[in-house]
Protein backbone atom coordinates (compact mmCIF):
# COMPACT_ATOMS: atom_id res chain seq x y z
CA UNK A 1 0.00 0.00 0.00
CA UNK A 2 1.43 3.38 -0.96
CA UNK A 3 1.60 6.48 1.25
CA UNK A 4 -1.31 8.21 -0.48
CA UNK A 5 -3.60 5.24 0.22
CA UNK A 6 -2.63 5.32 3.90
CA UNK A 7 -3.32 9.06 4.02
CA UNK A 8 -6.72 8.51 2.40
CA UNK A 9 -7.57 5.85 4.98
CA UNK A 10 -6.55 8.20 7.80
CA UNK A 11 -8.77 10.94 6.36
CA UNK A 12 -11.72 8.55 6.16
CA UNK A 13 -11.14 7.37 9.74
CA UNK A 14 -10.98 10.97 10.96
CA UNK A 15 -14.20 11.88 9.14
CA UNK A 16 -15.95 8.84 10.60
CA UNK A 17 -14.69 9.66 14.11
CA UNK A 18 -15.82 13.27 13.75
CA UNK A 19 -19.24 12.23 12.44
CA UNK A 20 -19.71 9.87 15.37
CA UNK A 21 -18.66 12.61 17.80
CA UNK A 22 -21.19 15.01 16.27
CA UNK A 23 -23.98 12.42 16.59
CA UNK A 24 -23.18 11.82 20.24
CA UNK A 25 -22.96 15.51 21.09
CA UNK A 26 -25.70 16.70 18.75
CA UNK A 27 -28.39 17.29 21.42
CA UNK A 28 -26.14 19.51 23.56
CA UNK A 29 -24.77 21.25 20.47
CA UNK A 30 -28.26 22.12 19.24
CA UNK A 31 -29.22 23.45 22.68
CA UNK A 32 -26.20 25.77 22.62
CA UNK A 33 -27.13 26.92 19.11
CA UNK A 34 -30.70 27.61 20.26
CA UNK A 35 -29.46 29.58 23.29
CA UNK A 36 -27.18 31.66 21.07
CA UNK A 37 -30.00 32.43 18.63
CA UNK A 38 -32.22 33.47 21.54
CA UNK A 39 -29.81 36.25 22.51
CA UNK A 40 -30.79 39.73 21.27
CA UNK A 41 -29.29 40.59 17.88
CA UNK A 42 -28.12 43.99 19.10
CA UNK A 43 -26.35 43.29 22.36
CA UNK A 44 -25.10 46.18 24.53
CA UNK A 45 -21.63 44.74 23.89
CA UNK A 46 -21.82 45.10 20.11
CA UNK A 47 -20.15 48.51 20.30
CA UNK A 48 -17.40 47.02 22.46
CA UNK A 49 -16.84 44.21 19.97
CA UNK A 50 -16.65 46.65 17.08
CA UNK A 51 -14.21 48.91 18.95
CA UNK A 52 -11.87 46.05 19.84
CA UNK A 53 -12.11 44.65 16.32
CA UNK A 54 -10.93 47.98 14.90
CA UNK A 55 -8.24 48.57 17.52
CA UNK A 56 -6.78 45.07 17.43
CA UNK A 57 -7.52 44.26 13.78
CA UNK A 58 -9.39 41.10 14.64
CA UNK A 59 -10.44 38.83 11.79
CA UNK A 60 -14.15 38.06 11.34
CA UNK A 61 -13.63 34.56 12.76
CA UNK A 62 -11.78 35.99 15.79
CA UNK A 63 -14.64 38.45 16.33
CA UNK A 64 -17.14 35.58 16.19
CA UNK A 65 -15.12 33.59 18.74
CA UNK A 66 -14.83 36.70 20.92
CA UNK A 67 -18.61 37.18 20.90
CA UNK A 68 -19.11 33.49 21.70
CA UNK A 69 -16.83 33.65 24.73
CA UNK A 70 -18.51 36.86 25.93
CA UNK A 71 -21.91 35.20 25.63
CA UNK A 72 -20.67 32.17 27.59
CA UNK A 73 -19.21 34.41 30.31
CA UNK A 74 -22.46 36.39 30.63
CA UNK A 75 -24.95 33.52 30.52
CA UNK A 76 -24.91 30.76 33.16
CA UNK A 77 -27.35 28.58 31.19
CA UNK A 78 -25.10 28.78 28.16
CA UNK A 79 -22.11 27.77 30.28
CA UNK A 80 -24.00 24.73 31.53
CA UNK A 81 -24.98 23.70 28.01
CA UNK A 82 -21.39 24.02 26.81
CA UNK A 83 -20.28 21.70 29.61
CA UNK A 84 -22.76 19.09 28.41
CA UNK A 85 -20.92 18.79 25.09
CA UNK A 86 -18.29 16.85 27.00
CA UNK A 87 -14.59 16.22 26.58
CA UNK A 88 -12.95 17.67 23.45
CA UNK A 89 -9.48 17.92 22.02
CA UNK A 90 -8.36 21.15 20.35
CA UNK A 91 -9.32 20.10 16.83
CA UNK A 92 -12.76 18.99 18.01
CA UNK A 93 -13.25 22.27 19.87
CA UNK A 94 -12.42 24.18 16.68
CA UNK A 95 -14.84 21.96 14.76
CA UNK A 96 -17.66 22.66 17.21
CA UNK A 97 -17.01 26.40 17.02
CA UNK A 98 -17.25 26.04 13.25
CA UNK A 99 -20.61 24.29 13.70
CA UNK A 100 -21.89 26.87 16.20
CA UNK A 101 -20.71 30.00 14.40
CA UNK A 102 -21.26 28.81 10.82
CA UNK A 103 -17.84 30.04 9.78
CA UNK A 104 -15.66 28.12 7.38
CA UNK A 105 -13.86 25.39 9.33
CA UNK A 106 -10.46 26.48 8.04
CA UNK A 107 -11.04 30.07 9.24
CA UNK A 108 -11.96 28.87 12.72
CA UNK A 109 -8.96 26.53 12.84
CA UNK A 110 -6.69 29.42 11.83
CA UNK A 111 -8.17 31.56 14.61
CA UNK A 112 -7.48 28.72 17.05
CA UNK A 113 -3.96 27.91 15.94
CA UNK A 114 -2.71 31.41 15.14
CA UNK A 115 -4.14 32.72 18.36
CA UNK A 116 -5.72 36.09 19.02
CA UNK A 117 -4.63 39.17 20.95
CA UNK A 118 -7.62 38.67 23.25
CA UNK A 119 -8.67 35.02 23.21
CA UNK A 120 -6.39 32.39 24.62
CA UNK A 121 -6.69 28.62 24.66
CA UNK A 122 -6.09 27.61 28.24
CA UNK A 123 -5.13 24.02 27.38
CA UNK A 124 -5.47 23.26 31.08
CA UNK A 125 -7.72 20.28 30.48
CA UNK A 126 -10.27 18.87 28.12
CA UNK A 127 -13.37 18.93 30.28
CA UNK A 128 -15.40 21.18 28.00
CA UNK A 129 -15.36 23.66 25.16
CA UNK A 130 -14.71 26.56 27.53
CA UNK A 131 -11.30 25.19 28.44
CA UNK A 132 -10.17 25.68 24.85
CA UNK A 133 -11.50 29.18 24.29
CA UNK A 134 -11.34 31.77 27.03
CA UNK A 135 -9.90 35.14 27.92
CA UNK A 136 -6.50 35.56 29.56
CA UNK A 137 -6.77 35.37 33.36
CA UNK A 138 -6.63 39.13 34.12
CA UNK A 139 -9.34 39.87 31.55
CA UNK A 140 -11.52 37.02 32.77
CA UNK A 141 -11.37 38.31 36.35
CA UNK A 142 -12.24 41.87 35.31
CA UNK A 143 -15.20 40.68 33.26
CA UNK A 144 -16.60 38.56 36.08
CA UNK A 145 -16.12 41.37 38.59
CA UNK A 146 -17.97 43.87 36.40
CA UNK A 147 -20.73 41.42 35.55
CA UNK A 148 -21.30 40.84 39.28
CA UNK A 149 -21.56 44.57 40.00
CA UNK A 150 -23.50 45.42 36.85
CA UNK A 151 -20.83 47.81 35.58
CA UNK A 152 -20.43 48.45 31.86
CA UNK A 153 -17.59 46.66 30.11
CA UNK A 154 -15.38 48.97 28.05
CA UNK A 155 -12.48 48.37 25.69
CA UNK A 156 -9.89 49.33 28.30
CA UNK A 157 -11.05 46.47 30.54
CA UNK A 158 -9.44 44.24 27.92
CA UNK A 159 -6.57 46.41 26.71
CA UNK A 160 -5.30 47.53 30.15
CA UNK A 161 -4.95 43.90 31.24
CA UNK A 162 -2.80 43.15 28.20
CA UNK A 163 -0.50 46.15 27.97
CA UNK A 164 -0.23 49.57 29.56
CA UNK A 165 1.62 52.84 29.17
CA UNK A 166 5.08 52.68 30.72
CA UNK A 167 5.80 54.91 33.75
CA UNK A 168 8.45 57.60 33.55
CA UNK A 169 12.04 56.36 33.53
CA UNK A 170 13.96 56.72 36.80
CA UNK A 171 17.30 57.03 34.97
CA UNK A 172 18.64 58.94 31.99
CA UNK A 173 20.15 57.22 28.97
CA UNK A 174 23.53 58.69 29.94
CA UNK A 175 23.39 56.79 33.25
CA UNK A 176 23.96 53.49 31.44
CA UNK A 177 27.58 52.59 30.55
CA UNK A 178 28.00 51.90 26.84
CA UNK A 179 31.55 50.67 26.14
CA UNK A 180 30.50 48.69 23.05
CA UNK A 181 28.28 51.41 21.58
CA UNK A 182 25.17 49.19 21.58
CA UNK A 183 23.05 51.74 23.44
CA UNK A 184 24.07 54.46 20.98
CA UNK A 185 23.09 52.10 18.16
CA UNK A 186 19.73 51.46 19.83
CA UNK A 187 19.18 55.21 20.16
CA UNK A 188 19.87 55.80 16.45
CA UNK A 189 17.64 52.92 15.46
CA UNK A 190 14.70 54.20 17.50
CA UNK A 191 15.25 57.70 16.16
CA UNK A 192 15.07 56.42 12.58
CA UNK A 193 11.92 54.47 13.41
CA UNK A 194 10.24 57.57 14.80
CA UNK A 195 11.13 59.49 11.65
CA UNK A 196 9.64 56.79 9.43
CA UNK A 197 5.92 56.30 8.61
CA UNK A 198 5.66 53.16 10.75
CA UNK A 199 3.20 53.29 13.64
CA UNK A 200 5.37 51.56 16.22
CA UNK A 201 8.32 49.30 16.92
CA UNK A 202 8.96 46.36 19.24
CA UNK A 203 11.75 46.82 21.76
CA UNK A 204 12.87 43.51 23.29
CA UNK A 205 15.99 43.49 25.47
CA UNK A 206 17.42 40.15 26.59
CA UNK A 207 19.49 39.54 29.70
CA UNK A 208 19.44 38.22 33.28
CA UNK A 209 16.75 39.59 35.63
CA UNK A 210 17.62 42.71 37.59
CA UNK A 211 20.14 44.11 35.10
CA UNK A 212 18.19 47.26 34.24
CA UNK A 213 16.59 46.23 30.94
CA UNK A 214 13.23 47.80 31.74
CA UNK A 215 14.78 51.08 32.92
CA UNK A 216 17.01 51.18 29.83
CA UNK A 217 14.02 50.71 27.52
CA UNK A 218 12.09 53.44 29.34
CA UNK A 219 15.07 55.80 29.26
CA UNK A 220 15.65 55.16 25.55
CA UNK A 221 12.04 56.03 24.72
CA UNK A 222 11.99 59.01 27.08
CA UNK A 223 15.16 60.44 25.49
CA UNK A 224 13.35 60.60 22.15
CA UNK A 225 9.99 61.72 23.47
CA UNK A 226 8.42 58.43 22.36
CA UNK A 227 5.36 56.91 24.04
CA UNK A 228 6.26 53.51 25.48
CA UNK A 229 3.89 50.66 26.32
CA UNK A 230 4.73 47.60 28.39
CA UNK A 231 3.33 44.10 28.72
CA UNK A 232 3.01 43.24 32.42
CA UNK A 233 4.85 40.28 33.91
CA UNK A 234 2.46 39.90 36.89
CA UNK A 235 -1.30 39.96 37.35
CA UNK A 236 -3.29 42.11 39.79
CA UNK A 237 -2.42 39.67 42.61
CA UNK A 238 1.30 39.93 41.74
CA UNK A 239 1.36 36.35 40.50
CA UNK A 240 3.58 35.86 37.44
CA UNK A 241 1.78 35.69 34.11
CA UNK A 242 2.33 32.60 32.00
CA UNK A 243 4.06 32.91 28.65
CA UNK A 244 0.77 32.51 26.76
CA UNK A 245 -0.79 35.44 28.58
CA UNK A 246 2.24 37.62 27.91
CA UNK A 247 2.15 36.57 24.27
CA UNK A 248 -1.48 37.71 24.12
CA UNK A 249 -0.31 41.10 25.45
CA UNK A 250 2.41 41.41 22.82
CA UNK A 251 -0.05 40.48 20.08
CA UNK A 252 -2.52 43.10 21.28
CA UNK A 253 0.13 45.83 21.51
CA UNK A 254 1.45 44.98 18.06
CA UNK A 255 -2.03 44.92 16.54
CA UNK A 256 -2.85 48.35 17.96
CA UNK A 257 0.42 49.79 16.62
CA UNK A 258 -0.10 48.52 13.07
Amino acid sequence: MDASAIDDDDDVDEKNRRSQLVRVCQPALRQVEHALRALPEELPLDGLCASLARTLRLTPSQIALFRLVLAIQRNADLRGLCRQIGSLDKEDAAFFCHELLEFDAIEIEMAFHEGSPILIDTAGGHDCLMQWIDFPGPIRRRIRSKLRTGETLVANDFLDALFCRAPAAKLQLADFPDPSGEIALLHRYLQQCLESPRAGVNLLLFGPPGTGKTQLARAACQALGAIAFEVPTEDDDQDPLCSQQRLAGFRAAQAQAQ
